[in-house]
């Protein structure tokens, strides 16, 4: 019976906590306000740090190697692209009936 009242006892403990959040961020609303905004210029200056400033100061990768044309796979894309524009220049050979027409 002692286990059980202590459980209770807990819970309203843990509630009560619960309830006095609000309020607590209610009362200190301004620092908590100045914390996150100082938070925030932190993270966006070291964003900004990360992706502006410091690729300019890094040197530029040269490609030692450049990638050489395949003009037998670039045949073959054409050759597909004729294709697929010859299937859609053909008329289509099934007809399909008009659902917005009475038929009699």
């Amino acid at each position: 019976m002692k286990n059980s009242f202590s459980n209770a006892k807990n819970l309203l403990q843990f509630r009560d906590f619960f309830k006095k959040i609000p309020w607590f961020l209610g009362r200190h609303s301004f620092g908590l306000i100045l914390i996150f905004a100082f938070i925030s210029a932190l993270l966006g200056g070291f964003l900004f740090y990360n992706y502006v400033i410091e690729p300019k100061n890094q040197e530029p990768k040269i490609q030692e190697d450049l990638p050489m044309f395949q003009e037998d796979t670039y045949k073959k894309v054409l050759k597909k692209w004729e294709l697929d524009g010859q299937e859609i220049d053909q008329p289509a050979e099934t007809e399909y009936l008009n659902p917005f027409v009475n038929p009699e």
